[in-house]
């Protein structure tokens, strides 16, 4: 594809937060633009009254079809013009396209609307638009245009093609198997001809499009079919039986802790130790062998026990911490720097013991 940057690029400066910075890639008279609002190191805002024109070989496209848009502080989109979506072609959008699903004789386009973006879709005049959901169409000129609001999803038909836009929030929780796609705040995975779901979570809830007519199934958690999340969909909630791994903690020093896993946690995917500390480094050891280490970046340090659940049926695990020192090298720009008392610090706030499950599904 052919890139086009606009004659003015070349003016802006890193220090410039109030231009657009965009582009273009085309392969004839098809293309996407590409929006960009942020730069390093800079707190940008929002601009506004932004419209963007890119002139092809044959015609002239605007971004959004009429009007002006917002572009919010630290956003990026990739935005079609002259997608061929097969039996309709889209002009113009200002959603970004996410997947195509073929099931049987019949194709579903899924976009994502973008946060704070104002979501439409430009069609020729001619095309037939019809079924549609928590959207509108409107005739303008040559264009019909399809809206739909900031955050929910909607739905409509273009020349027998069905089009689905879902909001980027869900589309950050989206995932394509088997020509279906899945939405679910747990990690959901193929697994051979089954599907694998994962989550920290007892309840779940999966959402999967196109509605298919056998109905999800499990091992090792019980699914429940609940009101569809939007017309088009199959939605289910899958809860495991909650677990408490029993896991206790011993203080060996100001420094050293002993942990001890006194339950089985062989029926979980895995179970996790989350340390809440301030200070340099940790470790971990069992019978002297160092198993993995951490270095202290403003977060908790997630451990995973799954791999080690055999040898702590035996014995137990050592952790150690290393405090940090005032006078350790540390980037100039670093703002969020703790307060030293006798230049060290060691502070261990607490620990967390987290259940991860795991189920098998089918239909």
């Amino acid at each position: 594809m052919k890139t086009v940057l606009p004659e003015t690029n070349a003016a802006i400066k890193p220090s410039n937060t109030e231009t657009l910075r965009y582009a273009v890639r085309s392969y004839g008279e098809s293309g996407f633009l590409f929006v960009v609002n942020y730069q390093d190191h800079l707190t940008v805002k929002p601009l506004e009254a932004v419209s963007v024109s890119v002139r092809t070989q044959k015609e002239a496209l605007t971004f959004p079809s009429s009007g002006s848009m917002t572009v919010p502080a630290s956003f990026s989109a990739i935005l079609p013009f002259n997608l061929d979506l097969g039996k309709a072609m889209l002009k113009s959008a200002t959603v970004q396209p996410l997947t195509v699903l073929h099931r049987g004789d019949a194709n579903y386009v899924v976009f994502s609307a973008l946060e704070g973006n104002a979501p439409e879709l430009s069609f020729p005049a001619t095309t037939s638009i019809h079924s549609l959901k928590q959207a509108t169409v409107s005739k303008k000129g040559a264009l019909k245009t399809v809206k739909g609001r900031n955050g929910q999803p909607f739905s409509f038909v273009a020349n027998g093609v069905n089009v689905l836009v879902i909001p980027q929030s869900m589309a950050e929780n989206a995932i394509v198997i088997d020509n279906q796609l899945f939405l679910s705040e747990a990690l959901v995975l193929p697994d051979n001809d089954q599907l694998r779901l994962i989550s920290q979570q007892a309840d779940n809830r999966v959402h999967v499009y196109p509605a298919s007519k056998r109905p999800l199934k499990a091992q090792g958690a019980v699914v429940r079919v609940d009101k569809p999340l939007f017309n088009g969909f199959d939605s289910y909630s899958v809860v495991f039986e909650v677990q408490k791994p029993d896991v206790t903690f011993t203080k060996i020093s100001a420094n050293k802790y002993t942990v001890r896993v006194n339950s089985d946690i062989s029926t979980l995917n895995d179970v996790f130790l989350r340390i809440d500390y301030v200070g340099d480094r940790a470790l971990a050891f069992i019978d002297g062998t160092l198993l993995t280490d951490h270095f202290y970046h403003g977060r908790p340090w997630e451990l995973s026990l799954r791999a080690k659940a055999a040898a702590l049926k035996q014995q137990d695990m050592v952790l150690f911490f290393h405090p940090l020192h005032a006078d350790y090298e540390q980037v100039k720009t670093m703002t969020a720097l703790p307060e030293f008392e006798q230049g060290t610090l060691l502070n261990i706030r607490g620990f967390e013991v987290v259940a991860e499950y795991k189920a098998s599904l089918t239909n």
